[in-house]
């Protein structure tokens, strides 16, 4: 992940199981854009293809 200081990087390994990787559009790319949240999600565990989205109501 780049900043703007410089490369950031991370690592995790994973008790059991893998990381639900997103699907890129185009096939020849070799990156893939994450918002925070995705990242927090993909750390996590949880694949965000087989997550349901609630809407929220605001009050």
């Amino acid at each position: 992940m780049w900043d703007e200081g410089g490369y950031w990087l991370c690592a995790k390994r994973l008790d059991g199981g893998t990381f639900a990787l997103p699907t890129v559009d185009d096939s020849s790319s070799t990156r893939v854009a994450l918002s925070p949240a995705r990242m927090h999600l993909l750390l996590a565990g949880i694949d965000v293809k087989s997550a349901r989205f609630r809407k929220r109501i605001a009050q």
